[in-house]
């Protein structure tokens, strides 16, 4: 056993995974860590620690772990997903301005959609991405989620969702 420290929540590719998901990364001095650990907090497993770089370990969050785990006792749960889109901040308030958006600096910008042969894109470049799933987006491209804070929107396309499920 070793002490670990609270260092954020973050959103980011896992090694060796095209999945973006939610992560809780700790620092500590533990060495060899990142085979399915699990990460206490007094008596709560609060995740499994999956990987480490250095002194920071990768945790996936035990809310993330039991919301696939109730998608498949469901049926729901297809793996992953993931958001079909690039897209950049929209920092530069000409930009927003030229793509005609009025009142409060907010959103993000697509700026690539790949075509799909016979499925009409739902967003193209220059559309501006303000809203997913009931959560606005800022002009980092972060939202609030109501359990992690502040985090990047592509979380969005693995909190509660799953491959091929569409947003409204």
């Amino acid at each position: 056993m070793r002490k670990a420290e609270f260092s954020r929540f973050t959103v980011s590719h896992p090694n060796m995974s095209d999945a973006v998901h939610v992560q809780l990364e700790l620092s500590s001095e533990i060495e060899g860590i990142g085979w399915a650990e699990p990460a206490i907090a007094g008596n709560r497993v609060v995740g499994l620690v999956f990987g480490q770089t250095g002194n920071q370990l990768q945790v996936l969050p035990s809310p993330f772990i039991r919301s696939v785990i109730a998608g498949q006792a469901k049926g729901h749960y297809e793996g992953l997903g993931y958001f079909d889109f690039t897209w950049q901040p929209a920092e530069n308030p000409e930009t927003l301005e030229y793509l005609k958006l009025t009142g409060e600096k907010r959103g993000v910008v697509v700026i690539d959609v790949p075509a799909k042969p016979g499925v009409a894109p739902l967003l193209k470049p220059r559309d501006i991405l303000l809203q997913v799933d009931g959560f606005d987006i800022d002009t980092q491209g972060d939202y609030v989620d109501p359990g992690y804070g502040h985090l990047l929107l592509e979380n969005l396309s693995t909190r509660n969702k799953w491959a091929g499920t569409l947003f409204g």
